[in-house]
């Protein structure tokens, strides 16, 4: 259901504020959309 990208997602988030999980999640997101509401948080 995408939750392991969630865990990737919090890595990057650490190293750049989000930004470069955003295009990872740009990838998930086609899955689930909430990943894009944690990351836009």
């Amino acid at each position: 259901m995408g939750y392991r990208s969630v865990i990737e997602i919090q890595r990057y988030s650490d190293i750049d504020m989000g930004y470069r999980s955003v295009i990872e999640i740009q990838r998930y997101s086609d899955t689930d959309m909430r990943y894009r509401q944690l990351i836009y948080r």
